[in-house]
């Protein structure tokens, strides 16, 4: 608790309805906390480079303390990325968000390798998504979304067996580029 406005103000991202929806928190889930640390997890990756030096945990515990401590943070601009950001992938999935594309339909749970991919691009991106008119957004998420399962970087560093360290180096750096319209 080194800022409890910090605090309060992650406590109220992890409560936005399209991110809630999106994410599918289960009571469970919600009693654990769980959609703050995904909140937690949006901004770390958008705002602090992760160099691979920690494990995952260990950066997102520094990243919380720099983020906390930042008497610049721009809470009212990342508030808005974060609310259009998920306010567009909620319009454009709903509650297919962050699930696996099979060819014809989006299933299963929700995967965390896709919330980090799909979160940090768009909203890296979403002056230029937000330009778009809604119905070329959805689409474009859409389509994006599905594309995700064919691109090689994502399959070689998502699924079973891919350590967080390796997902996170490999995957966020990708994630800009491949949600660039």
């Amino acid at each position: 608790m080194i800022n409890p406005k910090f605090y309060d103000w992650l406590m109220k991202r992890a409560s936005f309805d399209p991110f809630s929806s999106t994410t599918r928190q289960t009571p469970t889930a919600l009693n654990k906390q769980s959609g703050v640390e995904l909140a937690l997890r949006f901004f770390a990756f958008r705002l602090i480079p992760y160099k691979g030096r920690l494990n995952v945990h260990e950066y997102l515990d520094e990243s919380l303390i720099e983020m906390a401590n930042n008497t610049d943070f721009k809470y009212k601009q990342e508030k808005t990325i974060f609310e259009q950001t998920f306010n567009s992938i909620n319009n454009a999935l709903g509650k297919d968000a962050f699930k696996k594309w099979d060819g014809s339909r989006f299933s299963g749970k929700f995967l965390q390798s896709v919330y980090e991919v799909m979160a940090t691009g768009i909203s890296k991106n979403i002056q230029a998504i937000n330009g778009m008119s809604e119905e070329k957004r959805n689409k474009f998420i859409k389509k994006k979304a599905k594309e995700l399962w064919e691109n090689k970087t994502f399959k070689e560093n998502s699924g079973a067996g891919v350590r967080g360290t390796t997902r996170l180096l490999n995957l966020i750096p990708m994630a800009e580029d491949f949600f660039r319209p």
